[in-house]
């Protein structure tokens, strides 16, 4: 599980990760405020004074978003010029699941092979899922 390091009461510092081992006994609620937790000479050496971890929760990532969903997301993120050139020289099933679906399914196959050829990691389809999601 990742946490992230925070500055209370709650300013993100660096990037999430796991916790360093040393704080690995401590449940949660210890960890949101160590200063509450632990001593503040232990709180001084380690460098945790006025600080916490939280632990991050995974996003949920829908597995079917809407066409208009779809095509707003890529809006925003400056893709759909790019993806729909790409369909224009893509093959008729491919162009006809673009014209045509009412809606995407994040592990259709055909979707896939348009992010490969994006050169899209699995977590930004997640993220443009996940932003998908967004719109109403």
């Amino acid at each position: 599980m990742l946490y992230q390091r925070v500055q209370l009461p709650n300013t993100n510092i660096g990037a999430p990760a796991p916790l360093p081992p040393y704080l690995a006994g401590l449940d949660d609620g210890r960890l949101a405020d160590l200063s509450a937790s632990l001593s503040a000479d232990i709180c001084a050496a380690l460098g945790y004074t006025g600080q916490g971890f939280v632990p991050l929760v995974a996003p949920n990532v829908p597995e079917i978003v809407s066409r208009l969903q779809a095509m707003l997301a890529l809006n925003a993120a400056g893709l759909l010029a790019t993806v729909e050139t790409l369909i224009s020289k893509s093959d008729a099933s491919t162009q006809i699941y673009w014209a045509d679906a009412p809606e995407f399914h994040r592990e259709n196959p055909i979707l896939l092979s348009i992010a490969a050829r994006l050169g899209l990691a699995p977590a930004q389809i997640d993220a443009l899922f996940i932003s998908a999601a967004t719109f109403t």
